[in-house]
């Protein structure tokens, strides 16, 4: 879990090079530095136990993923200028939809569904209505009133949400890593929110 967390926290470090090769959005030292920042945040939060060879196409998997999302926000990027963030995102959750169904049922086919209950359902719908539709919307959304290099820095955020649902849930224990962490990746996103244009 740790090694596919550092992986993907690398999506925004895409993102800041294809705003720069495909929006042409000003790569300035205040952003290098501030994804520098916060990607060093999100190491000391998350910790550096990783195991790339034991886990090789696992990882290419997840950098093929983080690369994938980046160029995806990219798009949306590009997409907002003539189309709602609303259209976009039912759009995207359509066009997913109708791609990943046959994998689905080539999947039930060949495994069981399992148990069935209240808790499954509503993680179900959670999932599909909160984490998917909603967060989906929010991303497409914020991207469309920023420049998506400042954008990206806010997918930092992702860790330490974790980590403070974790402690408000699940009764786990912060560390002073997650406050260090939290405070260097807090301070990437002001230093480029306040960037002067």
């Amino acid at each position: 879990a740790h090694t596919g967390s550092l992986v993907t926290s690398a999506t925004p470090a895409f993102m800041v090079i294809f705003a720069a090769l495909i929006l042409k959005e000003k790569l300035s030292a205040r952003r290098l530095l501030s994804t520098i920042l916060a990607t060093i945040g999100v190491i000391i939060v998350i910790g550096w136990d990783i195991e790339i060879g034991s886990y090789f196409i696992g990882t290419i998997i997840l950098v093929g993923a983080a690369i994938t999302w980046a160029l995806l926000s990219i798009y949306v990027k590009i997409a907002s200028i003539q189309f709602s963030s609303l259209v976009i995102t039912t759009y995207a959750i359509f066009f997913s939809l109708f791609f990943i169904t046959p994998f689905m049922i080539w999947e039930l086919q060949t495994s069981s569904i399992g148990t069935v209950n209240t808790y499954v359902i509503f993680g179900v719908l959670y999932l599909g209505i909160v984490s998917t539709a909603g967060a989906f919307f929010l991303w497409n959304k914020g991207l469309e009133l920023i420049d998506a290099s400042i954008g990206s820095l806010f997918f930092f955020f992702q860790p330490i949400v974790g980590s403070l649902l974790g402690w408000l849930l699940l009764n786990e224990t912060l560390n002073s890593n997650f406050f260090i962490g939290g405070i260097l990746i807090i301070c990437s996103v002001l230093i480029t929110t306040f960037e002067k244009k």
